[in-house]
């Protein structure tokens, strides 16, 4: 490439550059408070050099690898106004990490700040105050000079102009134990885990937060209750309050049993305590009787069914199951909220039921293609159009299962098949409508449309019943 072609991109560049217009002051407040972010852990490993870079007998230089832990979104940091903390770990092979924070820091921002919290977006420093930084040596790495580890929050400035840390000031702080993202948990009732999971009445952005595991159901999914430290929060029957000699954990908290739903199990992330016998027993209790259909223990945990494309369920089509392909469908995640409201009003007025989408009516499993953004869209069309039942639905009285597909004994990671678990009404002389003020039943495996004459001697039957 010539100098002219070089200048002539400088040049282009600078012009678009400056044909763009800055963000106004109001707009970059809009963001301080709308602050984009992804939860989650974020581990790996980063490697670093030492002051002695001299090579050894073999020409080799030895480069040093720390232990880094991004936890973004957590419960503790968002009530601070914090939106990270960033945990850089000595490992025992290596050199301290005191002289080279600031190097490590830097280029880990430069690495990952812009995709984690879209920084790019935002002011230079805004960043600078809402993460946190911990320095952690483990007791292994010098056992004699921290026999029980040690733990400090590095304080630093950063600056604009050399685009690095700088001016680094140490606290020892006491931490009970470095966190650790648990790949592949192995999980039990009771567990008390660090998850992705939000609150809608709190906030709309997931958050990594403790829940508790109530049933540890298929190989994907697992339902849980999520917990809150806030003691203020407003009290209903639903709620247990545990401490931490039943819990494990470093605070009072309360189990919002009433929010129980299910997630995917890659969205638990770390162990953090287990509930005692007796409160563990409180919990399914409560459970069960806020939650079970009926005494066949039909509970809102999804179908145990391997789900292979191209097999046949041993499930048929009835008054208690639905079966919807859609497949084919140009917009799934449109055509699946345009008439989930109907059929599960024809379960609501029923006796409870599953819909499963991406079966067909031949009773083979053809799968739904749904990409994680799809999915997360799905739930939220769901939740939505459910709302305008009349009289209105618990949201938590119902579930939404997304089962992964097999392909010849091979998980395909974008086929799904989608379950809604509907309840047998508590009050058998309800009768729902959908937000279009129609109302639905099951006669012979399918959903029929009441008009006003069925809908009359629909509550005389129910009355005389």
């Amino acid at each position: 490439m010539n100098t002219r072609t070089l200048s002539e991109i400088a040049a282009r560049f600078k012009k678009i550059k400056k044909g763009v217009p800055s963000m106004s002051w109001l707009t970059r407040q809009k963001r301080r408070n709308n602050l984009t972010f992804h939860p989650g852990v974020y581990k790996f490993n980063w490697p670093y050099l030492c002051a002695s870079i001299a090579p050894d007998e073999y020409n080799n230089v030895q480069i040093y690898t720390c232990e880094i832990e991004i936890h973004v979104g957590h419960e503790e940091d968002l009530k601070l106004d914090r939106i990270a903390t960033i945990y850089v770990k000595a490992i025992k092979e290596g050199v301290g990490i005191t002289n080279y924070f600031e190097d490590i820091s830097t280029k880990i921002r430069f690495s990952f700040f812009d995709y984690i919290f879209y920084e790019h977006l935002l002011d230079e420093d805004l960043l600078t105050n809402l993460v946190r930084w911990i320095e952690y040596y483990p007791k292994e790495f010098a056992p004699r000079i921290f026999p029980q580890g040690l733990y400090k929050e590095v304080k630093m400035d950063w600056d604009n102009k050399k685009k690095r840390y700088q001016n680094p000031k140490w606290n020892e702080i006491n931490e009970e134990h470095f966190v650790f993202e648990v790949k592949d948990p192995l999980i039990d009732q009771g567990d008390i885990f660090l998850a992705e999971f939000s609150l809608p009445n709190l906030s709309l952005q997931t958050q990594i937060r403790p829940v508790v595991i109530i049933s540890k159901d298929n190989n994907f999914q697992t339902i849980v209750a999520p917990l809150t430290s806030n003691l203020n929060y407003k009290e209903m029957q639903s709620h247990i309050l545990i401490n931490p000699e039943n819990s494990n954990l470093n605070r009072d908290s309360i189990i919002l049993v009433e929010q129980a739903r299910a997630i995917e199990k890659r969205y638990l992330k770390t162990k953090i305590g287990k509930l005692s016998k007796v409160h563990l027993d409180t919990l399914l209790n409560m459970w069960k009787t806020m939650f079970v259909f009926d005494e066949q223990s039909n509970e809102i945990t999804p179908t145990d069914i391997r789900f292979e494309i191209g097999k046949t369920i041993s499930l048929e089509e009835d008054n208690y199951y639905e079966f919807k392909d859609f497949s084919k469908s140009g917009n799934i995640v449109k055509t699946i909220t345009n008439c989930v409201d109907e059929y599960v009003c024809s379960f609501l007025n029923s006796q409870g039921g599953r819909i499963f989408f991406g079966i067909n009516n031949d009773r083979k499993i053809v799968g739904l293609k749904l990409s994680y953004k799809e999915r997360d869209e799905l739930k939220c069309s769901i939740s939505s159009k459910l709302y305008n039942l009349l009289p209105s639905l618990d949201p938590t009285s119902y579930q939404i299962f997304f089962h992964n597909v097999f392909s010849i004994d091979k998980l395909n990671n974008e086929f799904f098949v989608v379950e809604i678990i509907v309840p047998k009404p508590l009050d058998e002389m309800t009768l729902f409508f959908t937000g279009g003020n129609e109302s639905f039943v099951r006669v012979n495996g399918s959903k029929k449309k009441l008009n006003g004459l069925e809908i009359q001697d629909w509550i005389r039957r129910r009355m005389k019943n």
